[in-house]
């Protein structure tokens, strides 16, 4: 059984459906995310066993499963994204320090409320010449640190901003429409092993494949609970964290543009038992463009499959 948002009557919901399925039952009004990633142990487990308040209401949207958390992420955790890094960077030497220190690179993705969901539109910055999406397992934590779930996340980023200095970081990371989590959150009980995922990207234009690949978890060099506790140290964390915290080894060069061309339009990737995440990416930052509200030009995603 999966955890749900939905978006129904004006109002933010939690559900609980199979995972791939949809979202059955509308959990009790007072059940929030906050509360439950902020309250005792086995809040989760209970919340997902205990009374349903009725069934989800036609019309309801499928939204983030994302409350008052940040967004955090780690890089450089698996061997293709420290050559990707080092080979796209003219100092590449803090890249491969970080992969083999004991202290992770771990850095700031997105404030509550800036997290899009399933089928809404993710920026791509108008003043990058290579962009990427970015597929990503993220791990959900209760204010303890304990790992309780995984979600689909998308880290979208410019490689051409970070590769001219590892100092614009934050440009290349953090803006508008930079990350997308969702459909539904996956216990972390009915995931047998997290190191051997399968993450699948696919790009589609003019109603084709264009491109498509594979990687997976099991090569992963750090620990997922290791990169948890170094997000919990020096912060505090009422409400917790999704933590974007693993880097595919096959989006590094996906779509630099003397590749596959501008980046545009849609993608979809998913992640092995946490379903199909659908995207159109929508360019950021040109001179008399309003920013893209949610939902616009964006597929409607009420129940993924």
């Amino acid at each position: 059984m999966a955890l749900w948002q939905v978006l129904a009557g004006g109002e933010r919901r939690l559900a609980r459906g199979p995972a791939g399925r949809g979202p059955q039952e509308l959990l009790p009004e007072l059940v929030t995310i906050d509360g439950l990633l902020g309250g005792p142990p086995g809040a989760l487990a209970a919340a997902l066993a205990g009374p349903a308040a009725g069934p989800v209401p036609a019309g309801a949207r499928v939204v983030a499963p994302v409350g008052g958390q940040e967004v955090w992420a780690a890089g450089v955790t698996y061997t293709r994204s420290l050559d990707a890094r080092v080979a796209e960077s003219g100092t590449p030497d803090p890249y491969e320090r970080v992969y083999v220190a004991e202290r992770p690179e771990l850095f700031f993705k997105a404030a509550p409320g800036r997290v899009r969901g399933p089928g809404e539109p993710v920026g791509i910055r108008a003043d990058s010449a290579w962009d990427v999406p970015e597929p990503e397992l993220a791990v959900v934590a209760d204010s303890g640190g304990r790992i309780v779930g995984f979600v689909n996340g998308n880290d979208m980023s410019s490689r051409s901003i970070e590769g001219e200095n590892p100092l614009y970081l934050p440009q290349a990371k953090i803006y508008y429409g930079a990350c997308a989590v969702g459909p539904w959150i996956t216990p972390v009980w009915d995931v047998p092993d997290p190191y051997d995922l399968a993450i699948d990207l696919a790009i589609d234009r003019d109603g084709r494949e264009y491109w498509q690949g594979r990687t997976s978890t099991s090569l992963l060099r750090r620990r997922l609970d290791d990169l948890a506790g170094y997000l919990m140290r020096g912060d505090v964390h009422p409400a917790h964290d999704h933590g974007v915290i693993s880097r595919p080894i096959l989006l590094q060069v996906l779509l630099h543009r003397q590749q596959i061309g501008v980046v545009e339009r849609f993608h979809s990737h998913r992640l092995e038992g946490t379903g199909v995440f659908a995207r159109m990416g929508a360019v950021l930052g040109q001179e008399g463009d309003a920013a893209p509200q949610p939902g616009e030009d964006a597929e409607q995603v009420d129940h993924p499959h």
